[in-house]
């Protein structure tokens, strides 16, 4: 079914006729999806070693089936609407789960492949000579099966690859008879017979490199008959001997890939019984190589003597040894077959244990910072904390070395979560009496709630577990109850003030506590001056009103604002917000949709080919109509399609100007700013709006930034649309107003958007190196931006190639190594790394690098390299990492007086798994 059709499909109707004929047309697309499904996994359970990865997808498949059975029977009692909206939900699951089921098949098809492709790199270790037409005919036949698997119902992918290369066992015996021959030859063979030998050879691995084993067999039993001759010619007595002796070396060779997958997993993460079992397959080849050793110089000695006498006895010490070796060999295989499903069941249930666990990462750090901070018998929530507490220590006990017990731990995490739910409730419920106090015109005012949002602060996490409500109330209160009544105690806000003319709104007394400053620009001293109060620092008269909230830099760095503290308590109270988790789910979907809509557009895919040439030959009315183009696009998805609509907006004459907006909400207008080439486009408030692209921005060169840069900007367009909507601005009415307030996806959401707007964060405001990070988090986590740089940063990147990444990844330990380009010589220190570091914090659902561990080299201070651990504080772009490192006093760079002098510095990151 066409994309856009079933889009239409899913969107919501008014009435249970429309619903119940749209139930009959996405009813078959689940039963055609669950079919897919069904064919995968029929493709996938032909290998029983498999049985792992595909039991999961069968239960979600059949949980799938049941649901649409469920949904049947809800339309047949007449319960139209909710048998449509579970049926969304089940189709838009069914088409993820097709989706991971046909990436799941195709990532074991390619896994196979690697496989097959390290067995012939170990046969050409063995001595097969060219090796390549056999890797280049299974990379033929993985273009063709790739082919094949890209239609999801399409089955049988999987054993068509593993049929194809069911052979490589049986030439993998062939050549190790070859191998086991070549080794009896005697040393003094003649220039004849090796060109025969050769050439006898040359025919065998012929065969093997073409996958053909009846005539490789043929002509191994040739070789084999040659050999023979060549031995009884040289040495008649020897012949028998070495012919029949069974060399073990080229079967090791084929056992090592799975010697080195088991003695490689990390003993840290070992149970006692995996570690039991590493010991066990660890001595066998110790004592194997040790055997394998004795076999090669016994059976060198027999083939290399030269005196008659010896050579029974040196024949016999060679058997002797081969068969020490040959057995060895048998005890190594059946230590590997005995450990193999252990540890690969063991390491299985780590990676879904600590997958498990990341999810619930910053869950478990704030239940911890309950534990650290909150800790109190007459707390409300202490059986709640009690719980907690009690499944942590049994976790972690299960967990922790030595005894690595993932399977127990495993299902213990749901029960850890279902508390920390339970404990997140019970604490954000008690917290709702204060709340309500300091926020009550009546009780509250600004410093108290300043003071409450910085208690709240030291326990980690507490601010981002809040309620939206909480949130949006402590926001408010933050900006709007400034300013005290000291004659009847109520808090306004500085709007109030200036209506009011200076007096109180509830009781008109002139008596107000406002945080009011010195108007002159080099002084700003707080206070509320005039002519019998003149201001002590430059006996000014004049005060002004402090207005601003959302961060400022005073002209006079020497002063502190009245309400610098409440900014403070604003940015801390920003930079642990999220999107409210039903917008995010909303959001999700939109990006979704996004996402493909663009990906398939013609206009976009050929604006990605020819992007270099236009911004090369400067064709920027080529570049205008491709960015409109995407607008527009976004706009549909959107759903701000608003037309025939004006607005006043300022030219670059810095002048008024009625635009109309005809065709659509928002417009693309192309500009040159030279002196602000670090800028690349902003959206006007207001809507309808204009997004500005500067054509000298530095961006412009990048398809894939510029692209992210205008979804950025139109994201900012919709949210300035859906705020309108709740000031009832022209042309929205009170019944735009209530559409958004009764939607339950967006109405909590919406006004955050809107408070954050009346005090919207610019980053870098609060002064002092010490606030930069609590600056730089408060900016991208308010809520239009988090929203905003999750759209752009996704949505773009989903439709490009994944950034090249400079790093060396150690396989045993889960760490990434950078190559650093410069450390700043200050406080507080930026590490930039060469290259994109990979990470991407500011878009949702991303791993946060705050916390993790890292270790920099290659520092020099007194002219000696330095080795520094430390833990990350953040990113600054998608190359440096914020840290808390004092570089200060470190030696200078001599070019840049600002950088620490360096000495092939490297950036180690740990990303290992964390116990809790």
């Amino acid at each position: 079914m066409p994309l856009k059709k079933f889009e239409k499909l899913k969107k919501t109707f008014r009435n249970d006729q429309q619903n119940r004929a749209r139930y009959n047309e996405l009813r078959p697309i689940l039963t055609q999806y669950l079919a897919d499904v069904a064919a995968i996994l029929a493709d996938l359970n032909s290998d029983p070693n498999l049985a792992g990865t595909v039991n999961p997808l069968e239960n979600r498949r059949d949980g799938l089936s049941q649901g649409g059975d469920d949904a049947d029977q809800t339309l047949t009692n007449n319960q139209v609407s909710e048998a449509i909206s579970d049926l969304i939900v089940y189709v838009s699951s069914g088409e993820a789960l097709r989706k991971e089921c046909h990436t799941t098949r195709n990532r074991i098809l390619k896994e196979t492949a690697r496989q097959a492709i390290r067995r012939i790199d170990t046969m050409r270790q063995s001595g097969l000579q060219d090796v390549q037409p056999m890797k280049q005919a299974i990379n033929t036949r993985m273009r063709h099966i790739n082919e094949l698997a890209k239609r999801p119902q399409v089955a049988h992918a999987y054993q068509a690859l593993t049929a194809f290369l069911q052979p490589l066992g049986q030439l993998e015996a062939v050549l190790h008879d070859v191998v086991m021959l070549t080794a009896t030859l005697p040393n003094n063979v003649d220039e004849q017979s090796q060109n025969e030998l050769g050439a006898a050879r040359g025919l065998v691995y012929a065969e093997i490199t073409a996958f053909n084993v009846q005539n490789a067999t043929t002509r191994k039993d040739e070789y084999s008959a040659l050999v023979g001759n060549v031995i009884h010619a040289s040495r008649p007595q020897q012949a028998q001997e070495l012919v029949r002796m069974v060399d073990p070396t080229a079967r090791y060779q084929r056992l090592r890939i799975r010697i080195e997958d088991i003695l490689d997993f990390p003993d840290e993460y070992c149970s006692v019984a995996v570690l039991q079992q590493k010991t066990n397959v660890r001595d066998a080849q110790r004592t194997y190589l040790q055997r394998e050793q004795e076999f090669i110089q016994a059976r060198d000695n027999a083939a290399n003597n030269q005196q008659q006498n010896q050579q029974r006895n040196l024949d016999n010490l060679a058997r002797t040894a081969s068969e020490q070796a040959n057995a060895a060999l048998k005890l190594l295989s059946s230590a590997l077959n005995t450990a193999v499903k252990p540890i690969s069941t063991h390491k299985n249930l780590m990676m879904k244990y600590y997958v498990a666990l990341k999810e619930l990462r910053s869950d478990v750090d704030f239940a911890d910072g309950l534990v650290r901070t909150e800790l109190d018998s007459n707390s409300l929530w202490q059986v709640q904390l009690q719980t907690y507490s009690e499944l942590r220590g049994q976790i972690k006990l299960l967990v922790d070395p030595p005894a690595r017990d993932y399977a127990t731990a495993l299902p213990l995490l749901d029960a850890l979560r279902d508390a920390i739910t339970d404990l997140k409730s019970e604490r954000v419920k008690a917290l709702q009496k204060t709340i309500d106090l300091v926020t009550n015109p009546e009780t509250g005012s600004a410093p108290k709630t300043c003071q409450l949002v910085m208690n709240l602060a030291r326990t980690p996490g507490l601010l981002r577990v809040m309620e939206p409500e909480q949130q949006l109330a402590l926001l408010q209160s933050l900006r709007s109850q400034t300013i005290l009544c000291r004659s009847c105690g109520k808090a306004s806000g500085p709007d109030d003030y200036q209506q009011t003319k200076g007096k109180c709104p509830f009781c008109n007394s002139t008596d107000l506590d406002a945080p009011m400053q010195c108007s002159n620009t080099k002084c700003q001293k707080a206070g509320n001056f005039s002519s019998t109060n003149r201001c002590p620092g430059c006996k000014g008269q004049k005060s002004e009103l402090c207005t601003r909230m959302s961060g400022f830099q005073l002209h006079n760095p020497k002063e502190k604002s009245p309400v610098y503290d409440l900014v403070v308590a604003r940015a801390t109270l920003l930079a642990e917000m999220e999107l409210t988790p039903e917008f995010k789910e909303f959001d999700q979907q939109q990006r979704h949709n996004l996402a493909q809509t663009i990906g398939q557009d013609p206009e976009f895919l050929e604006a990605q080919r020819k992007w270099s040439d236009w911004v090369k030959n400067k064709d920027y009315r080529t570049i205008g109509k491709f960015l409109q183009h995407l607008v527009t696009k976004q706009c549909e998805v959107m759903g701000h399609t608003h037309q025939d609509l004006q607005r006043t907006v300022i030219d670059d004459n810095l002048e008024d100007k009625v635009e109309t907006f005809k065709k659509g909400p928002v417009k693309i207008k192309l500009h040159r700013d030279n002196e602000s080439k670090d800028t690349t486009g902003s959206c006007e408030p207001g809507y309808p709006t204009q997004i500005k692209v500067n054509i000298a921005s530095v961006g412009l060169e990048s398809f894939i930034d510029i692209v992210d840069t205008v979804l950025h900007e139109n994201t900012h367009a919709w949210q300035q649309m859906i705020t309108a909507k709740l000031r009832m601005d022209p042309p929205f009415t009170n019944k735009d107003r209530d559409e958004v307030l009764n939607d339950p996806k967006l109405a909590r959401q919406a006004r955050l958007f809107l408070e954050n707007e009346k005090a919207y964060y610019h980053g870098s405001s609060l002064r002092g190196e010490q606030t930069r990070v609590l600056n730089n988090r408060a900016y991208r986590n308010q809520p239009v931006e988090e929203h905003a740089w999750t759209v752009g940063g996704l949505v773009s990147r989903s439709l490009s190639a994944p950034p090249d990444i400079q790093s060396l990844a150690s396989k045993r330990m889960q760490r990434q190594v950078f190559i650093v380009a410069s450390v700043d010589r200050e406080a507080d220190a930026y590490i930039t790394v060469r290259g994109p570091h990979g990470f991407r914090e500011q878009e949702a659902g991303q791993e946060s690098v705050v916390g993790l561990r890292a270790t920099l080299t290659g520092v020099l201070r007194n002219n000696q390299s330095q080795t520094l651990q430390f833990t990350l504080a953040g990113l600054f772009d998608n190359s440096t990492f914020e840290t808390d490192l004092d570089m200060s006093d470190y030696d200078a760079d001599p070019q840049e007086n600002d950088e620490v002098k360096l000495q092939g510095a490297r950036l180690t990151i740990d990303r290992t798994p964390r116990d809790l």
